[in-house]
């Protein structure tokens, strides 16, 4: 892609549909042909040369269309969702009459809608989107990008989706980054530690029903609230893989001012390092038999 100086917001469309319906960045894309705009379904063509960075236009000025008040990050992880879930599975800017809404990313199959967010929202907007995408037979997941959330304190909408399946992302304007998930041990609404994030793959979701009786206090919260998990997350690195959950603990314990028995800490070590090759068997016999 050509030159974007960090100041500048996005107002070039980089990304349309060809009359196949498959995404097409402007770069790839053939000068005189017709392209279909991903929000507002009008045609666009594409613009620019050597001197100046390869975008669509719209033929005619739609003023109804916001896609052009989205940031490149914003764009870059809806094309990375794009191409990483099934193909002729995946909708972008997927309109939702009956609620008068667009979402970002719909994964049709599985009833799932990931809503990106790169600029700051209100607790009630975030709480009506839940709630009208629900009532249409949706679950959403929110992707939010850490040039405004996951900061040192939490705003109102941060705190709401606590107890929503949510990541962050680092996705930068050239389409480099992850989506990931983050331990942080927040007290009255500052993150006070954070851990090292993890990278989470949203082509690999999973549904558990763990017991939460020896878990962290975090990831009971999680089993309890959350709809939904994936594979790389906190949750399911805590029961597929090695993870540093006795820092979390201690942390925890910290937090409480209570130390940790040594009971409460063999049932820890006797939940991870048995129940959990069990749990793997288990699922891999579901996965074999399911195909």
């Amino acid at each position: 892609m050509g030159v974007f100086t960090s100041h500048m917001r996005c107002i070039m469309q980089l990304f349309a549909f060809n009359l196949h319906n498959q995404l097409v960045a402007a770069v790839h894309a053939e000068k005189h042909c017709d392209y279909i705009c991903l929000e507002c379904q009008k045609a666009v063509r594409l613009r620019g040369g050597r001197h100046r960075q390869k975008h669509y236009y719209h033929l005619q000025i739609n003023q109804a269309c916001s896609l052009h008040r989205k940031s490149m990050e914003h764009i870059q992880v809806q094309t990375y969702l794009y191409h990483l879930l099934p193909e002729n599975d995946c909708v972008l800017e997927c309109p939702f009459p009956t609620v008068s809404r667009i979402a970002d990313v719909v994964w049709k199959s599985k009833k799932l809608i990931f809503e990106v967010q790169c600029s700051p929202i209100t607790q009630e907007e975030v709480q009506n989107r839940c709630q009208d995408y629900r009532s249409c037979g949706y679950e959403i997941i929110w992707i939010l990008h850490e040039k405004t959330f996951n900061r040192w304190k939490l705003c109102a909408a941060e705190v709401f989706l606590q107890d929503q399946t949510h990541y962050f992302t680092n996705m930068n304007k050239e389409g480099k980054g992850m989506i990931y998930d983050c331990y942080a041990s927040i007290e009255r609404g500052v993150r006070k530690k954070r851990m090292k994030p993890v990278e989470v793959q949203l082509n690999l979701p999973t549904l558990l029903n763990e017991s939460g009786k020896n878990l962290p206090q975090f990831l009971k919260k999680r089993l309890e609230t959350w709809h939904l998990h994936f594979e790389g997350d906190l949750v399911t690195r805590f029961f597929n893989q090695a993870y540093d959950f006795q820092e979390i603990i201690s942390i925890e314990q910290k937090n409480e001012t209570k130390p940790l028995t040594w009971i409460q800490a063999a049932k820890y070590a006797l939940y991870f390092c048995i129940m959990r090759p069990y749990r793997l068997v288990f699922q891999l016999f579901l996965e074999k038999h399911s195909n």
